[in-house]
């Protein structure tokens, strides 16, 4: 029978080899410039994150009596880029780059022909005056005619020259799933998949812009196997920069109960209400029809059959009453932890386990500014 003591040994030895296995991943990190900024100034970097479970001896830790299970207000659900592919979106991080219609051509702004002062009259009019008050033998249209195209041309120079003064570079968007071919613990992942006692439940990698404030958002995480409409592991994660980089998590692993014991009825947080990117800031299309019906049939122990003339009254009703569910055992994953760029780490706990890494990442702009064009040599 193993005791205890070689129990603990084999489980720090295990540990160990993760925490190798990270490292020896993170070797493969493209190497680059520390403080990599975008021409606003903005730091970049590239996250990624393994979560994955953990099964055999846990020692005499026991999961907690009390916690505080809740999402924050300032989270988001990571993105999938075929969303935005599908519609041939651009992954701009602030306003659509706008672009003109086919067919248009620019516009100058002229003043209005009224009667004027020399001193505010256009070249066109005051060649005009001239002629009206000492009547020439013959009447220069020609000449008329070129002075009022330089005057427009030289308007149009202006506001060209103007537009290039205003320009804003616009870059991917934010917190985006990156392909696989771009992540750099594939290996990792892979290895942990092969071991019996493992089961990795979460892996990606995204990009962020780091607020300057240490105001960067949390990730929602809702990964592993689904029960009705929670999942194993659930919670959220971020990456901040306050002064420096931090890791920070809010997670909890649910194990349910299947045989709906009543007894261990646990109320669990709603998910926050997420807008849907691929249609909230960047494009509208068309109507959406909503459907109250539809929606009261997401809800647990919804009825089957909704009377449409009293759907919104149901609705109410529904999300009024208490979410639980049938939970065997809770445990949280409450962590913190300072970063250094270009690292690999571990973070270790009795029945989980995260692996994750950070790199400065330089975007490039996705609407390149026009290039200068230098006068033809005389």
């Amino acid at each position: 029978m193993t005791t205890d003591n070689q129990q603990e040994q084999s489980r720090g030895v295990i540990g160990f080899w993760v925490c190798l296995l990270s490292l020896i991943s993170g070797l493969c990190v493209a190497q680059q410039d520390n403080n990599l900024q975008t021409e606003d100034g903005a730091s970049w970097y590239q996250v990624e994150v393994i979560i994955f479970t953990q099964q055999g001896y846990i020692g005499e830790e026991q999961p907690p009596r009390t916690y505080s299970l809740d999402f924050a207000e300032n989270s988001l659900e990571l993105i999938d880029a075929d969303q935005f592919r599908e519609h041939n979106f651009p992954l701009a991080t602030s306003a659509v780059i706008s672009l003109p219609a086919e067919g248009a051509t620019p516009s100058v702004i002229v003043d209005d022909p009224a009667p004027m002062n020399t001193a505010q009259a256009v070249p066109g009019e005051l060649a005009l005056n001239a002629e009206e008050q000492n009547p020439p033998d013959e009447y220069d249209l020609a000449r008329i005619n070129a002075e009022d195209a330089v005057f427009l041309a030289e308007n149009l120079i202006q506001s060209q020259t103007e537009a290039k003064q205003e320009y804003i570079p616009e870059y991917e968007k934010t917190f985006v799933k990156l392909q696989r071919d771009v992540r750099n613990l594939n290996e990792s992942s892979a290895a942990l998949d092969r071991q019996s006692q493992y089961n990795v439940v979460f892996h990606e990698a995204w990009r962020f812009e780091a607020d300057e404030n240490g105001e960067d958002p949390w990730v929602l995480i809702k990964a592993g196997k689904p029960f009705l409409d929670r999942f194993e592991l659930e919670g959220s994660l971020r990456f901040y920069k306050s002064r420096f980089l931090h890791f920070q998590s809010d997670l909890w692993l649910l194990e349910f109960d299947q045989q709906n014991d009543s007894a261990n009825m646990v109320e669990l947080p709603e998910f926050p209400l997420q807008a849907e990117p691929t249609l909230s800031d960047q494009h509208i299309i068309g109507e959406i029809q909503f459907d109250p019906a539809s929606v009261a049939n997401f809800f647990v122990d919804a009825a089957a059959n909704i009377d449409p003339s009293n759907s919104e009254s149901q609705i109410v009703a529904i999300e009024e009453q208490p979410r639980q569910y049938p939970l065997k055992s809770l445990w949280t994953f409450d962590q913190s932890k300072r970063l250094e760029e270009q690292q690999s780490y571990y973070i270790d706990h009795p029945k989980m386990g995260i692996l994750l890494t950070i790199a400065p990442y330089q975007p490039e702009p996705l609407n390149p500014p026009p290039e200068e064009t230098l006068p033809d040599a005389q």
